[in-house]
């Protein structure tokens, strides 16, 4: 698939010579685009052509990909801060030892590895604290081999093989640290 080129014009107002303004362009290199430019205009205000390149499709699924991976981690790490009694409730009933504190901890590792995927930024650490975060959570919470109760087991069977499937997810983005690199 072709490069698709998108057109936009920005106006920049510069403070002095050694302002660029670059923070818009920065955002768009986090995100795995490329920009290109050409300034107009002189003095405190310039606008600027910016010629934004879309690569591949791979590129732009990788994106998005990394947006719903990272945005999913980063929203439930969330959750364990802002429903902490109902999360510390659940550790409780599951056998966790010091269950707020644990609540408070994984929500942290998560909010930081969903961080970190979303951004690009620190790759093999954030990837680690997903997999820090799943692993436990998915043998100690989601163990539904001690159920009896038919229609709990199968709702702790879902969120099992749903971890186990994030898991594996989790390890593949691994895989293509390399890749992901190049996307930046």
């Amino acid at each position: 698939m072709e490069s698709r080129v998108k057109y936009f014009e920005i106006e920049e107002y510069i403070h002095d010579k050694t302002d660029l303004s670059v923070s818009w362009r920065a955002w768009l290199v986090l995100l795995g685009l490329t920009a290109y430019t050409v300034s107009r205009g002189h003095g405190r205000r310039r606008n600027t052509l910016a010629i934004l390149t879309f690569g591949n499709m791979a590129e732009i699924t990788f994106l998005i990909g990394r947006i719903l991976f990272g945005g999913y981690f980063f929203m439930n790490g969330m959750n364990h801060f802002l429903k902490r009694g109902a999360m510390t409730g659940y550790a409780t009933s599951k056998g966790v030892p010091m269950p707020e504190v644990m609540v408070l901890f994984s929500g942290l590792l998560i909010i930081l590895g969903g961080l970190g995927v979303v951004l690009g930024v620190q790759i093999e650490i954030a990837l680690a604290l997903i997999i820090l975060f799943l692993v436990p959570v998915t043998l100690k919470m989601h163990a539904f081999w001690s159920i009896s109760d038919p229609q709990a087991k199968m709702g702790e069977m879902v969120n099992f093989m749903k971890n186990t499937a994030l898991i594996g997810a989790t390890l593949m983005l691994y895989s293509v640290c390399a890749v992901w690199q190049s996307f930046l």
